[in-house]
């Protein structure tokens, strides 16, 4: 399967990318910064070969976007992806802006959330059917409402 990854060299997608690879996907890394592979790109010792692999593209969702509305959704449209991975959305609007130019495209999308959303003083491990304090910040709040 083609895969394209959204944030392919934050923390999850360094390692998420070439483990793609590894086991026989194609993969594309969406980045902000095409120079951010080479800062980014780590991971076990052994996945460097398979970063060799990675395709790596750069988009600014938020420009395209800002440029018109659905625009970055278009861009991930057209590298033909089986599956979807977003790993850098920030916010509600973008989330549901991509996932309205996916709809029929696909066949995954996935949406990583993120920590944020739970309270410092909820004890670990989290439990997501548990309730939870009100989320910390803009970001966290944005967070959990993605969900």
């Amino acid at each position: 399967m083609k895969v394209v990854v959204i944030g392919g060299c934050s923390e999850v997608g360094s390692y998420l990318c070439p483990r793609l690879i590894q086991v026989g996907h194609e993969c594309v890394c969406v980045v902000e910064d095409a120079q951010a592979k080479a800062y980014y790109a780590h991971g076990p010792e052994e996945s460097g070969q398979f970063w060799e692999k990675v395709v790596v593209v750069e988009l600014k969702r938020d420009e395209l976007d800002a440029q018109s509305p659905g625009l970055f959704g278009a861009k991930i449209c057209e590298l033909k992806p089986d599956v979807v991975v977003d790993l850098a959305c920030v916010d509600l609007p973008a989330c549901q802006a991509l996932v309205k130019s996916l709809q029929g495209t696909i066949k995954h999308f996935i949406h990583s959330g993120s920590f944020h959303v739970y309270s410092p003083s909820v004890p670990r491990p989290w439990e997501e059917d548990k309730a939870r304090p009100h989320p910390l910040g803009l970001y966290a709040s944005e967070q959990q409402r993605m969900e």
